[in-house]
């Protein structure tokens, strides 16, 4: 029930029921919210200062900073332990949403108090009407885009480039975004602006910046990956080593390794620094592999192709036996990603279906998730785990919610040429995809 009484009798009770969820959640301090907070890279803080406030009944947050307190309390279990940023449709957050509403409406400072005070000092005019314009605690653009958003990505003017993509990636300071073609070039943009940046020479496959955004790596024709200086574009190292075509290439999450896939059904790794090989190629697949991906905890690499198996190898010991094996499926598999927790790997091939998985115990997450009408050529997860985005044969980029499994919304592409890469902004904010028509796409998805 909703408290009665004054405003002020009102705040002191939502206050309470805040205090109640923070005990719920294992009662995590101020400063271990505050850093949560900023690791969703949502761009909205949680001051200490602030949390304080809120929690004491002191006065009303915004509905953006409510709002982030409410998910990123909703992050840790009862134990206190962190647990999957949850979705904003996430159906526990709606009564927090109607009640901050609510309350923002008694607000004797808020939209109604500020009616009253932007009325015109002394007597109106009589027969005249009053205007009364209340100031809403965000712009009419970006409650626009929030509502467009709930059932699909608000789209931005294409890239067009006229040549069939095949990867995609943003650059980690969001500064640049990269896509590979079939005509043997990547193209870099200004992702604001849609300026042109650079034209490098590279085969269709593999593409990768690195942790700190200074080097991207991308295959060359033949068996090789060039690393490039994106500042001015020279290259800088070029790694030799497959019997065949690079595949893919990821960075770890410190930047200290460079793993490339080929069709030589190895993975191997390297040095990107010295530009040297770090031991033996990890082997294990039996044919081409395709997919690759690092964990964010940088304990795992994972690895799919056409012998339709994963493997998982363990990082800190780099040599020896695949120490796990997945088999999700009854086709190729084109791409596996980790959740940004590591605590959930997706794997997505040509059976059409994407698959959750527990990393460390190789067991299946739930039911798979099925859409799409056709091969599944790539996955992502946004930053702060809460959208996973897939990219198929059928011309459609879906969204899901990673945890439930629910598709979210209407596909944000259909039935056009196949789509084959999508990757999210550094900030979650934008979404970008790639694919056979040539063109680069971009949606907003995530808040502004």
């Amino acid at each position: 029930m909703e408290p009665h009484g004054t405003f002020e009798q009102a705040l002191a009770a939502f206050a309470a029921d805040l205090r109640r969820l923070r005990i719920e959640r294992g009662s995590p301090s101020y400063r271990v919210l505050a850093a949560r907070a900023e690791r969703t890279g949502h761009g909205i803080r949680l001051p200490v200062a602030t949390q304080s406030d809120v929690f004491r009944g002191k006065r009303l947050p915004g509905f953006d900073t409510f709002m982030t307190l409410v998910r990123v309390l909703h992050a840790y279990d009862e134990y206190g332990h962190e647990v999957p940023v949850p979705a904003y449709s996430e159906p526990a957050l709606t009564p927090w949403r109607t009640r901050w509403r609510k309350l923002a409406a008694r607000q004797p400072d808020g939209p109604a108090g500020q009616a009253a005070a932007s009325a015109p000092a002394g007597p109106a005019r009589e027969g005249a009407p009053t205007l009364v314009r209340p100031a809403p605690h965000r712009s009419l653009a970006a409650r626009a885009l929030d509502e467009a958003r709930r059932g699909s990505g608000v789209q931005l003017p294409p890239l067009d480039v006229g040549a069939p993509l095949f990867r995609v990636a943003f650059s980690p300071d969001g500064a640049h975004l990269a896509a590979t073609t079939g005509a043997e070039v990547a193209h870099l943009w200004d992702p604001v602006t849609r300026r042109a940046d650079a034209r490098l020479t590279a085969a269709a496959w593999a593409l990768a910046f690195s942790p700190d955004g200074s080097t991207l790596a991308t295959a060359r024709g033949g068996r090789g990956i060039t690393l490039w200086n994106v500042a001015d574009g020279g290259a800088r190292a070029t790694l030799a080593g497959h019997r065949g075509a690079v595949k893919r290439a990821v960075y770890a999450p410190d930047g200290g390794l460079l793993a490339t896939a080929g069709a030589d059904a190895t993975v191997r790794l390297w040095d990107p620094a010295a530009a040297t090989a770090v031991g033996g190629p990890l082997t294990g697949h039996l044919d081409e592999v395709v997919a690759l991906a690092f964990s964010p905890d940088g304990t795992l690499l994972a690895g799919g192709g056409a012998d339709k198996l994963v493997w998982l190898w363990d990082l800190p010991r780099r040599r020896g036996a695949p120490g796990r094996l997945l088999r999700p499926g009854s086709g190729m598999i084109w791409a596996v990603a980790f959740s940004p927790d590591s605590r959930m790997l997706v794997t997505a091939g040509a059976d059409g279906t994407v698959r959750r998985w527990d990393p460390l115990t190789a067991q299946p997450r739930g039911e798979a998730l099925v859409g799409h009408r056709g091969e599944v050529y790539e996955a992502a997860f946004s930053p702060d785990g809460a959208l996973l985005a897939t990219a198929g044969a059928d011309g459609t980029v879906r969204l899901w919610d990673p945890h439930t499994g629910v598709a979210l919304g209407e596909p944000l592409l259909g039935d056009g040429p196949a789509v084959q890469g999508v990757a999210f902004s550094p900030d979650g904010s934008v979404l970008a995809s790639c694919g056979l028509d040539g063109a680069v796409r971009r949606w907003i998805v995530g808040p502004l």
